[in-house]
């Protein structure tokens, strides 16, 4: 006996699920890949304040 389940067609009012990224990938909009310099100067020097608080609290 076999612990998978048959694969069966979908019905006709069912859509089928996607098995993959690319329907995610095409929903996330082209402004979320563009790069912004402040916001990266910003995420570094914040990272390097966290990172010194933890270095001084040793």
């Amino acid at each position: 006996m076999s612990a998978t389940t048959p694969h069966t067609e979908p019905s006709r009012g069912e859509e089928r699920q996607p098995t993959g990224l690319k329907p995610v990938l095409r929903v996330i909009p082209s402004s979320c890949y563009e790069r912004s310099t402040a916001r990266g100067l910003f995420l570094f020097g914040r990272d390097l304040i966290m990172y010194f608080l933890i270095i001084a609290g040793r």
